[in-house]
């Protein structure tokens, strides 16, 4: 499933999105970008921490954290993997991936 979710000088961000596991109402999920990118993590972790995500471990190739109660793991290439995702949907897990792209500054 793909989803255009943000604008990058390059042009359109385009995700494809997997249901990794679903138990009790939740689910997991990995949203990775068609094309892979070359994040920063380190900076990232700065700029999260400073918007209010709680951050439980980072080094330059990932990071993690916590947007409410769903747990983040970000890697350097955009792939990231969504955990405790509340209903368990794709469309809510893109929610928080956009939540993401939207404090990096991606329109």
């Amino acid at each position: 499933m793909g989803k255009q979710i943000a604008t990058i000088e390059e042009g359109a961000l385009e995700v494809t999105v997997a249901n990794l596991c679903s138990a009790a109402g939740y689910g997991d999920y990995e949203i990775m970008p068609v094309k892979k990118l070359n994040l920063d993590i380190l900076r990232l972790a700065d700029c999260f921490s400073a918007c209010g995500y709680q951050l439980t471990g980072y080094n330059k190739e990932v990071c993690l954290f916590n947007i409410d109660q769903v747990e983040i793991t970000l890697f350097k290439d955009g792939r990231t993997i969504v955990e405790k995702v509340l209903p368990d949907r794709h469309d809510q897990a893109l929610t928080y991936v956009e939540k993401i792209y939207k404090t990096l500054g991606f329109t």
